[in-house]
């Protein structure tokens, strides 16, 4: 073991530029360490940024997500961030009871879904409107009308009725005349009506 006078001599036998690099070495080390207790509270937010709209695409990118929202299933739905396996049921519920979606837009009005999920989800989602169900205006029952998020009871009875008076409702006139469907209903209703 070599002594205090020999550790010394050996100290000082590295030239100046190697002792001053092991030094500046050193320091570095220490202020690499050191650095998180060293730096004032106020610099700490700065430095935090929202990331969340990064996460997202990294996300998706990584797991190729794009969904069809119309053939989607429940484990299909859930791979989409933010969607649970309960919220996933909700859409597939709505999407039956529509008969499917038209527009990926439409998602907006399943049970549990808001505004700001949906935009989180909608660059995600697509839609494929060739399995659309329609609804057979002049067949359907009234349970059937009834059930339709777009036409709900009261709209089913006078379709029923106007039916019962006036025979097969041919196109979209002969719906117009009916004080219940309001323009608005009937724009959302146009895609999913079957005249046959």
């Amino acid at each position: 073991m070599p002594s205090m006078k020999e550790f010394w001599r050996a100290w000082f036998s590295y030239s100046r530029a190697e002792r001053l690099g092991i030094m500046v070495l050193l320091v570095f080390i220490g202020l690499l360490t050191g650095a998180k207790f060293l730096l004032p509270q106020w610099i700490k937010p700065q430095l935090a940024a929202d990331f969340s709209q990064f996460e997202q695409e990294i996300a998706a990118f990584e797991s190729d997500t794009i969904i069809e929202i119309n053939g989607a299933t429940i484990d299909g739905l859930t791979r989409l961030k933010g969607i649970g396996p309960v919220l996933a049921e909700n859409i597939i519920i709505y999407r039956t009871a529509l008969g499917g979606f038209i527009a990926k837009e439409q998602l907006n009005e399943a049970k549990g879904i808001g505004d700001s999920k949906y935009e989180d989800i909608a660059p995600f989602i697509t839609v494929d409107t060739d399995s659309i169900k329609k609804i057979a205006i002049n067949r359907w029952t009234l349970e059937q009308l009834g059930a339709h998020p777009y036409v709900g009871k009261g709209l089913a009875k006078a379709i029923l009725k106007k039916r019962e008076k006036g025979g097969k409702i041919k196109n979209e006139q002969d719906l117009r005349t009916l004080k219940q469907l309001k323009p608005e209903k009937l724009e959302k209703l146009r895609p999913y009506l079957d005249y046959k």
